[in-house]
């Protein structure tokens, strides 16, 4: 990996945008605004296996997630971005929290752990071209073992 210096400011925000872009069709339950941030042969995993490689598969597994919300309002929160800058690519490390609401309005925090992201520069546009996470229910639980 390069210097992190390689990355012009408007090549971070956008970046960053495309993170919360994330966030918010996942939360708005968009299928179609989620898959488009990523890659058309983009991957979304989590720590034991690929949920979806292409944005069609991308899709289909946005709606098992959306089926399992039921009625509650999540609320995505993604911070703490390390960019890692290569060659023609960025991976980004980062910590992400879910709130769920449920209807009578209470709030409690539904899981929070990782993102690994690598984004890409495609056709002027950053996209996501992997993006992995895991849960930290399950980091502490392998270190009370």
């Amino acid at each position: 990996m390069t210097s992190n210096h390689d990355l012009t400011a408007e090549d971070r925000l956008a970046i960053l945008d495309l993170m919360a872009r994330y966030s918010w069709a996942y939360d708005d339950g968009n299928a179609e605004a989620y898959a488009a941030v990523f890659t058309p042969d983009g991957i979304l995993a989590d720590e034991f296996s690929i949920l979806g490689t292409g944005r069609d598969e991308i899709k289909q597994a946005l709606k098992l997630f959306i089926d399992q919300r039921g009625s509650d309002l999540w609320r995505h929160y993604n911070d703490q971005h390390l960019f890692e800058v290569g060659p023609d690519r960025v991976r980004i490390r980062s910590y992400w929290m879910v709130v769920s609401t449920n209807i009578s309005g209470e709030s409690h925090v539904l899981g929070q752990g990782r993102y690994v992201t690598e984004v890409q520069r495609l056709h002027g546009e950053w996209l996501i071209a992997r993006r992995t996470f895991s849960v930290d229910r399950k980091r502490v639980q392998a270190h009370q073992k």
